[in-house]
């Protein structure tokens, strides 16, 4: 933690030349990145999407005030990580795809319907994540590999085109 403290910037700086690179390495410019495109035909309802709990975990006071509290636990060999990983994988799942939700263009309440839609798949991402981040001095490096895996564009090409052959087949 006093060494991830340290490294903070840079590890900010590294993540973010992670993500650059590995979108100019795959042809990814900002052309590519459409608008998002709601996926479910009736999505669920999402209250109170201005605060959430996952949002304060995800925001970088947040995550330094649930290092600290969840630090004990670390004193714990295997539960103890597990459980701090657990607590705090909505947390890191939202903060690993901050890039990606700018670079969608993605409002507060389309994030809150995006992570709710992928509950658990969003929760498992993040509990790995954050165990694999957690783990010491190999887990620095983790902090950046872990930013490129946050990158799900796939699905939403397959969405939208499909949205739009939709439309066109009403149309005619």
């Amino acid at each position: 933690m006093i060494l991830t403290f340290f490294l903070s910037r840079n590890l900010r700086i590294a993540r973010d030349r992670a993500w650059d690179q590995t979108l100019q390495s795959r042809g990814k410019g900002p052309a590519f990145w459409k608008p998002y495109v709601e996926e479910w035909d009736h999505p669920p309802s999402v209250k109170g999407h201005g605060w959430s709990i996952a949002g304060l975990m995800g925001s970088l006071a947040g995550r330094w005030a649930i290092k600290l509290t969840l630090s004990p636990l670390h004193l714990v060999p295997v539960f103890g990580i597990a459980a701090s990983a657990y607590l705090k994988s909505l947390g890191t799942a939202r903060y690993l795809h901050l890039s990606y939700y700018k670079a969608k263009g993605m409002s507060q309440e389309q994030i809150a319907v995006f992570m709710e839609e992928r509950k658990w798949p969003y929760q498992s991402f993040g509990f790995t994540a954050a165990l694999l981040e957690s783990l010491p001095f190999v887990g620095l490096i983790f902090t950046i590999s872990n930013r490129i895996g946050a990158y799900l564009e796939k699905r939403q090409h397959y969405v939208a085109e499909l949205k739009a052959g939709v439309k066109d087949a009403k149309r005619a």
